[in-house]
């Protein structure tokens, strides 16, 4: 997909794998949320403006010990990228500020996920352990002995209340290498 869209020069330059992987990753992306907002919709109080109500929230967003909400579209994205980048890119830690741990800690919610993932076939192989591995990897920057030279950052859903208002938002995705980005999808 990337091959037929991305200038042959970036392709072949020393980054075109990783630009080659990343835009296809977020092409991808771009289907998981569509996605995720479809299945979001079906439970939405049909009173409220945007992706609101008791049974939306209950099932599909969790808030965190800060008080930040992470919905089933944030989640599935930190995993889908998580998993592409770290099977083609091993050794790359990713930097993700989202705090994603509360799905080590909530089952249900892991379980809501991994299903939603397998089941529209985004991640196949998706399980709630499964889920948690890729979560760790999308804070394996934090985690890092030595700050690294060369990591991904992301930010899954930018920003979280416009899009649980239904209005503009973002996905980016980027590459750093010795603290310069040398490839960046938005």
């Amino acid at each position: 997909f990337a091959a037929d869209l991305i200038p042959s020069e970036i392709l072949e330059s020393t980054y075109g794998g990783e630009a080659s992987e990343a835009f296809d990753t977020m092409a991808q992306c771009v289907h998981v949320v569509n996605m995720a907002m479809l299945v979001m919709q079906e439970k939405k109080d049909k009173s409220a403006v945007g992706l609101g109500g008791i049974d939306l929230e209950k099932e599909f967003i969790r808030t965190t010990k800060t008080g930040k909400k992470v919905s089933l579209a944030h989640v599935s994205v930190i995993a889908l990228i998580s998993k592409r980048l770290g099977d083609k890119f091993p050794d790359d830690p990713i930097l993700c500020d989202e705090e994603v741990e509360l799905i080590s800690t909530d089952a249900e919610f892991a379980s809501t996920v991994a299903t939603f993932l397998s089941d529209f076939r985004l991640l196949e192989d998706a399980t709630p352990e499964q889920l948690v591995k890729w979560i760790d990897h999308a804070k394996s920057y934090q985690t890092a002995s030595t700050p690294p030279t060369r990591y991904w950052t992301v930010a899954p859903i930018d920003t979280t209340e416009e899009f649980l208002e239904s209005r503009q938002f973002c996905t980016s995705l980027g590459l750093i290498v010795d603290g310069q980005p040398v490839a960046g999808f938005i």
